[in-house]
């Protein structure tokens, strides 16, 4: 007879020595109040980011969106091959205690420092050549360059604050980093009159500017336990290079899937105007917006996964968040994919003629997508991610060639579509063998069930009257105080 997951979600599990007596209740406390705290963060960026395409997209127009795009993409791919995986291996050798933290740390730091160096190196060297270059001028190379050291060290960051289970250090990045770049933006744009396409250089520098400031924060965070050093140790380095290089892998193949399609319709050859570029890449972005809530549970997840003994109930636990995420992301998506042909013409303007249609043919594929980015979390924690690589690598090989066939034929709407068939044929793939590796019904992973929204409901009346209790308590200690 099999078992129902959504009450083993709510089995006691080590924890890392956080968990507190009282069982589950404190557990899914535990669960709700780091989840709330970081949505609190992604519901900000979501948010912040929407007025921040708004305002690129009404100030410098289409075409500057496409030159900014095409700047920033080859920035923000090296910058993801050469994290190496660390955002995710950080955290497992720090959960895993694989090795003593300051030799982490100083292993990390000098990995850093070298990866910071060879990928501005890496990226100068391929915008050098002027058939690669085009029409983008060297400013907008120079700034899309110069945040990459900085964004290597925010995602170092992120894994020591996984690691070291101090998740609002993410959720504080959030608060911090969007709504600068947006007044940056504003400013520069709307105040300062630097307003025509040849201005687009703002949003990049805007960027720059911010994680360059974001920096201070990392530092700070790394340090906070044992101290910042730059001292690499030989065995530690070969273990993390081990790790990271293969978590590395995962991760360029979960982002290339939906980020190679912008390169590609950045090249010449592919014949793409650089307006329609900028419709397509608003469109992306949009529909990544969609992929804030997996991206916050998976965090979570991955944070407890690596600090817990107990894989069973960190798979239990998993398939649990799935079908909530799942159960969010469908009738949201529908409704927006039903909105979107009036919407975005109204938010961003007559200049993004195309963006809705690509937004409708991508919402398909990132919703089905929620489901993998979901699992990886887990199969990551659990030391898995050549799974991930497996899976992911044929996807991305198939929408690359799909890509070069049909889009010189039929534009950036093929593109959208390839995207979508290849998120689907991944996600699918990545439920199959998950379901396998974990030995739970692949419906108990996909399909919701009734008590998942009660368990919701109920935690979040929980914590709503723990907060009443609290306050008054404390209003009960003001009185005593005044009397």
């Amino acid at each position: 007879m099999k078992r129902d997951t959504s009450d083993e979600a709510g089995e006691p599990v080590d924890t890392g020595g956080e968990q507190k007596k009282g069982g589950k209740e404190s557990h899914h406390r535990s669960i709700l109040h780091d989840a709330l705290h970081l949505m609190s963060g992604r519901i900000s960026h979501i948010t912040i980011r929407i007025a921040i395409g708004i305002a690129a997209a009404r100030i410098w127009g289409a075409e500057a969106r496409g030159m900014i795009a095409a700047a920033m993409i080859i920035a923000m791919l090296v910058y993801t091959v050469f994290d190496l995986g660390m955002a995710k291996s950080i955290p497992y050798m720090v959960g895993r205690k694989t090795a003593p933290l300051k030799r982490i740390i100083g292993s990390a730091m000098s990995m850093w420092a070298i990866a910071s160096i060879l990928s501005v190196m890496a990226t100068i060297a391929y915008f050098y050549p002027e058939q690669t270059r085009g029409d983008l001028p060297w400013l907008w190379i120079l700034l899309a360059v110069a945040q990459i050291p900085s964004r290597l060290l925010s995602a170092y960051a992120r894994g020591f604050a996984v690691g070291y289970r101090k998740l609002k250090f993410i959720s504080h990045l959030y608060w911090l980093t969007d709504p600068a770049i947006l007044c940056i933006i504003l400013i520069g744009g709307v105040l300062l009159g630097f307003d025509s396409t040849e201005d687009g250089w703002i949003f990049i520098a805007a960027n720059a500017v911010v994680f360059g400031i974001v920096s201070i924060a990392s530092f700070r965070l790394i340090g906070s336990q044992e101290g910042l050093n730059f001292r690499g140790d030989l065995s530690t380095w070969k273990e993390m290079t081990s790790r990271s290089i293969v978590y590395g892998l995962s991760t360029v193949m979960m982002v290339l899937n939906y980020k190679v399609n912008v390169v590609l319709l950045a090249l010449p050859a592919m014949g793409v105007s650089r307006a329609d570029l900028g419709n397509f890449s608003v469109g992306v972005s949009i529909a990544e917006l969609l992929w804030q809530l997996p991206r916050t549970m998976g965090q979570i997840l991955y944070s407890r996964s690596v600090n817990t003994e107990n894989p069973r109930h960190s798979a239990m636990q998993t398939a649990h968040i799935s079908r909530l995420s799942m159960a969010v992301a469908v009738p949201f998506g529908i409704v927006f994919a039903v909105v979107a042909p009036w919407l975005v013409p109204l938010v961003y303007g007559p200049e993004y003629p195309k963006t809705a249609m690509v937004t409708q043919l991508l919402l398909p594929g990132v919703i089905v997508f929620f489901a993998a980015r979901t699992f990886e979390a887990d199969l990551m924690a659990k030391g898995k991610p050549w799974v991930v690589i497996w899976i992911m690598a044929p996807a991305v090989v198939i929408n690359v060639v799909l890509n070069v066939i049909f889009v010189p034929r039929y534009g950036i709407n093929a593109s959208a579509l390839i995207s979508t068939a290849t998120y689907v044929t991944a996600a699918l793939a990545m439920s199959v063998v998950y379901a396998r590796i974990t030995e739970i019904p692949l419906r108990d992973l996909l399909l919701v069930k009734r008590g998942d929204l009660e368990f919701l409901m109920k935690r979040l009346r929980n914590r709503s009257a723990k907060r009443k209790e609290k306050g008054g308590e404390l209003d009960r200690v003001r009185d005593s105080q005044d009397s």
